[in-house]
């Protein structure tokens, strides 16, 4: 893996390249990770995934050196899905196949909506879905309100902030249930890529890459996707995680009637951190559903 810089809105954006093992001449793979994980933390699985395919993974907004502590009030999901855009136009203007995890499924699908001549196929892991009676009920919600009712907001704001190392960072992380069945190895790869060093006066120390702040921000703000499937015109694979909560039953069976030529996939015994919890068979798993191309 190396990593290159393009230019978006006038900021650096840390692009990461694993460069095809063979040159196939198949179409290139854009990966788009989940909400506070940058790509390097996807090591295993997009490793695996270029064999004979270069990958590309853009880190998000949250993580780019020029960004502000806080996400600006309206930064919203549709903004991530315009910075995939140009950095597509940069690097793959002849197309990719869209990967994605979860929050990257999302940006992932956004940006195949806005711009399909960019995209060959997309292929969704765990995107975030909710029923439309989600919204209904949030929709008059001011931030504030919204920040009290959903828990996972609060615990993201109340996370840890500085560790003393990365060994620390790791041993703190394979102790909370969120890391359930993800190896040692894969944490470690996270402590790489997702943090960086701070150098002070008295001790360096290390600090999440993707702000917390910003984490809390894309948990409140996820979008309404009923109407961006209808409108969907190019072929499109979907996993939901047995043991995920991401994707609701009920979406997913509304999913399934609604978009029959979709091609959708249950992976049993995984929870929603299913491409770190087994990055092999989730390579197997998108390489089988890739399209020739």
């Amino acid at each position: 893996m190396h990593i290159q810089t393009l230019t978006i809105d006038d900021q650096d954006a840390p692009l990461s390249v694993w460069l095809a093992q063979e040159d196939s001449g198949l179409t290139p793979i854009h990966f788009a990770h989940a909400n506070g994980f940058p790509a390097g933390s996807y090591q295993r699985l997009l490793s695996e995934l270029a064999q004979n395919r270069t990958v590309y993974a853009l880190d998000h907004r949250a993580t780019w050196d020029g960004s502000p502590y806080q996400a600006s009030k309206h930064f919203s999901w549709k903004d991530g899905a315009d910075d995939l855009i140009k950095a597509i136009e940069q690097f793959a203007p002849q197309g990719v196949i869209g990967v994605g995890h979860s929050l990257g499924a999302v940006i992932t699908l956004l940006a195949a909506d806005k711009r399909p001549d960019l995209f060959k196929q997309i292929l969704l892991i765990e995107p975030v879905v909710f029923p439309a009676r989600f919204f209904l009920a949030f929709a008059w919600l001011p931030q504030v309100a919204r920040m009290k009712l959903f828990k996972i907001v609060q615990r993201t704001l109340q996370r840890r902030e500085q560790w003393r190392s990365r060994e620390e960072f790791v041993d703190t992380l394979s102790k909370k249930s969120l890391f359930k069945g993800i190896s040692r190895e894969v944490l470690n790869d996270y402590a790489q890529h997702g943090l960086r060093e701070v150098t002070t006066d008295s001790h360096p120390y290390f600090t999440l890459r993707f702000r917390k702040t910003w984490e809390a921000k894309v948990f409140m703000t996820a979008p309404y996707l009923w109407s961006t499937l209808k409108r969907l015109s190019i072929p499109c694979v979907v996993w939901r995680a047995e043991q995920g909560d991401v994707v609701p039953l009920k979406s997913w069976q509304r999913w399934e009637k609604s978009h029959p030529h979709h091609s959708m996939h249950v992976l049993p015994s995984l929870g929603h951190m299913a491409p770190l919890q087994n990055p092999q068979l989730m390579a197997r798993e998108i390489q089988n559903n890739f399209l020739s191309i």
